[in-house]
């Protein structure tokens, strides 16, 4: 049977019985479970603080980064909607996606669109705009560390936005139900065990990469954050923290191919799909349902998707 925590309490239980496993990785940041975790109440608390409470949307305007799931587990953890949003869309279309959120708190990286949006939000300027990086780090820390009631596992957590059905893009509303079985259901499939290491290199608004981020979480794994792909720094982060999974498909892959060639890095934790020679010979090829599948699946973000044919119809 399927358990009825939410994404905040999966945390919180990988905080007691995980004590010593890095749960993120970004950069110069590591957390362990348990810091995550503190992390995350403080988060909470300090959110809170700023009128966040069930049912208000946070917004992240920005590439990948730790904060991103950080910021999914505290909205979980006080019943809010955390979304991330394209940050290659245009600024008319993240305009639209802010009055449409409507979110009470924002979390934004600088670049010539967001701030333009900081400067003039619209009608329906949210209550905060929180910069991320110092000013983040400080409403973190300014956070308490307090319980907080028990939010149900079939409240919304996340929204991704879909591409549009009328004009305009929907959020697609997900709860930590949906989340976790969705998760429990992608261990199954890509045979995911203790100490999975995913690598976040793929866009966190797309649920390609999300999925993984929750299941590697679910598994208690460890998630590694870089800002957007660069096969160089893919290459360096597989052999740095032994990653056993990254978004990659073709001419990424091909790129970093073209990135290990000399073999400058060593790859062969990464349990991946066969692609070519060359990369097979980097790589340990992986016989996984999801990867003699290619990958290929259904993949709608209303349903979490890509996971319909490979979990049902193999072949």
């Amino acid at each position: 049977m399927m358990h009825s925590l939410s994404l905040s309490d999966v945390l919180a239980e990988h905080a007691r019985s995980r004590p010593q496993v890095t749960a993120v990785v970004d950069g110069e940041v590591r957390l362990t479970y348990p810091e995550l975790d503190t992390r995350v109440t403080r988060l909470a608390s300090a959110l809170a603080g700023l009128g966040v409470s069930a049912g208000d949307r946070v917004l992240w305007l920005g590439q990948n980064a730790h904060a991103v799931l950080e910021l999914l587990l505290t909205c979980s953890r006080l019943g809010a909607i955390f979304c991330p949003a394209n940050w290659r869309q245009s600024e008319d279309e993240l305009r639209f996606i802010v009055g449409d959120l409507t979110p009470a708190v924002v979390i934004w990286e600088p670049s010539d669109t967001t701030r333009s949006l900081h400067a003039d939000p619209g009608a329906s300027r949210p209550a905060v705009w929180v910069q991320a990086g110092e000013d983040y780090e400080e409403l973190v820390a300014g956070g308490s560390i307090r319980d907080f009631p028990e939010v149900a596992d079939t409240e919304p957590t996340l929204a991704l936005y879909t591409a549009a059905f009328d004009g305009r893009p929907n959020a697609a509303l997900q709860s930590s139900a949906a989340l976790i079985a969705h998760s429990a259901s992608l261990l199954v499939v890509r045979q995911m065990e203790p100490g999975f290491t995913f690598l976040n290199n793929g866009p966190l608004f797309h649920v390609g990469t999300m999925m993984f981020c929750l299941a590697t979480l679910q598994i208690g794994g460890t998630n590694v954050f870089t800002p957007a792909f660069d096969a160089e720094e893919v290459c360096r982060l597989i052999d740095a923290e032994r990653v056993t999974q990254a978004f990659l498909f073709g001419q990424m892959i091909d790129a970093v191919v073209k990135a290990n060639a000399g073999g400058k890095y060593d790859l062969s934790s990464l349990r991946f799909v066969s692609h070519s020679a060359e990369w097979d010979e980097m790589i340990t090829v992986d016989d996984s349902p999801w990867c003699r599948s290619k990958m290929g699946g259904y993949g709608q973000t209303e349903v979490g998707g890509m996971l319909t044919f490979l979990g049902l119809a193999e072949g």
